[in-house]
């Protein structure tokens, strides 16, 4: 009952890759992965998303939308430059009972469906130019999960060919 959990993203840097793939939404990609360029920016509003203490009502449904966040990609130089977002997790456990990072969920806003976190890139959208997503976040909660605060790290990088 007095569990705090909070949503930290962070921009990690960004991230060049070779061979853009035409991944699905959610899955580990290789073209997650790679060293940092500077030709994209990835800006986070709000950097970080708090929520309170969860509530008895949380607890009996399951779950708790944590609100959403605004992720803006930005080429630099070339702006028609096309890029692919992705997120991942800092690590498998948060929180105090080493609850899975899998119960943290993102979606696209105005996409089915929702994707557990996880610490390989998952590819969150591809574009091109200068854009801006609302990424949304919920975490599955219970009875059962230990009092405390919670802290989930995600990294957005922005990958282009």
């Amino acid at each position: 009952m007095g569990n705090r959990l909070r949503i930290r993203p962070a921009v990690l840097g960004v991230v060049a890759c070779v061979g853009l793939l035409t991944p699905s939404i959610g899955a580990a990609q290789a073209v997650c992965d790679g060293a940092g360029s500077g030709r994209l920016r990835v800006r986070l509003r709000p950097a970080a998303i708090d929520y309170g203490v969860v509530s008895t009502a949380d607890l009996d449904s399951g779950q708790v939308l944590l609100g959403s966040m605004r992720v803006r990609v930005r080429p630099r130089g070339r702006r028609s430059r096309n890029w692919v977002l992705c997120v991942q997790a800092d690590r498998t456990v948060f929180g105090p009972g080493g609850k899975s990072i899998a119960d943290v969920e993102w979606q696209v806003a105005g996409s089915p469906g929702w994707q557990p976190a996880s610490t390989g890139g998952q590819v969150v959208i591809q574009g091109r130019g200068n854009q801006r997503v609302v990424v949304r976040f919920r975490v599955a909660v219970g009875w059962e999960d230990a009092p405390g605060d919670y802290s989930a790290p995600l990294t957005f990088k922005a990958s282009a060919p």
